[in-house]
């Protein structure tokens, strides 16, 4: 089934990488953010939303030659960058260009101050690392390590207050 032309922007709204309640605001014209809010999450429900989202994400995926595993790579670097490497051996600091690729990677922004000290220049280099912490969470998250929910498999008859015990503990006690 195909899509209107507010659906059709709630999505292109979607895929500029905003909320969906501010997709659905722009999309719709409207003010009420609970109301917004209660509305997109209806839309994501739609199987011919997720379904003209898939496809379009697939397109600029192809377009911009995006692949998981790329974007994994860049993650790990971050993730395991070591800034001791951003040092020679005498403790001096490297030159940008000096780093490997992987210590590059890892940096999120270089800054160059130079004061004017009584008609002495002093010149002092930033550098600033990327999160490694939300690196490395966002790795464990794609690994499974961190879950946000348990999932239980059953099968057959199942005493519901059984499982909660079991899995929630016993008030009772």
């Amino acid at each position: 089934m195909a899509i209107n032309r507010r659906q059709e922007a709630f999505c292109k709204e979607l895929l500029k990488g905003v909320t969906q309640t501010q997709a659905y605001c722009t999309a719709y014209n409207v003010k009420d953010s609970l109301y917004a809010r209660n509305s997109a999450s209806r839309l994501m429900a739609n199987e011919s939303i997720l379904n003209f989202l898939e496809e379009k994400r697939a397109v600029l995926n192809e377009k911009l030659e995006l692949k998981a595993s790329d974007v994994l790579n860049e993650l790990k670097k971050i993730g395991f960058s070591d800034v001791r490497k951003l040092y020679n051996k005498d403790g001096s600091l490297k030159q940008v260009s000096e780093l490997d690729d992987d210590t590059a990677a890892a940096v999120a922004g270089v800054e160059e101050l130079t004061n004017n000290k009584y008609n002495d220049f002093d010149k002092t280099k930033k550098i600033k690392m990327a999160d490694k912490t939300k690196a490395l969470d966002l790795l464990g998250r794609h690994l499974g390590l961190f879950t946000d929910k348990k999932e239980i498999e059953l099968s057959g008859e199942v005493n519901l207050k059984t499982v909660l015990v079991k899995f929630v503990g016993d008030d009772d006690k």
